[in-house]
């Protein structure tokens, strides 16, 4: 791609650079819909193929409007997958809720040892008369 190429060749090379077009069901389709001898020819690379195209078919893909808009589909599905998540910090200041376990499980060892503390003690005390 040496010579000036149309901005969607570009966007497209930047593409071919990331194995995610490879996943798509239109992704290897929009390459080889450039041009598919040369598509066989260059191994199924993307990259290559965009590499020894003529400029001239780049340019007459660019203005084909059934072209550009598949190729410009896939684009945009490609940046929305490379955009990063961004996942919301927990607020640390606000108390988590109580898990439904700890509302409905047995009292905890403490309260159970007081309780065994007490028998063990009013075992060993003297009747009170």
């Amino acid at each position: 791609m040496s010579e000036i190429v149309p901005p969607l060749f570009r966007d497209l090379r930047e593409l071919a650079g990331n194995y995610w077009w490879s996943w798509q069901l239109d992704g290897p389709e929009v390459f080889r819909d450039i041009s598919r001898s040369l598509w066989e020819a260059c191994g199924h690379n993307p990259r290559k193929l965009l590499d020894e195209t003529v400029a001239t078919r780049l340019t007459e893909l660019d203005i084909d409007p059934h072209y550009r808009a598949r190729a410009q589909d896939l684009l945009g599905r490609f940046r929305a997958a490379m955009q990063p998540r961004i996942e919301p910090i927990p607020d640390s200041t606000r108390p988590s809720p109580p898990s439904i376990r700890s509302r409905t499980s047995r009292p905890s060892s403490r309260s159970t040892s007081r309780c065994r503390s007490t028998r063990a003690v009013s075992a060993f005390s003297p009747a009170i008369t």
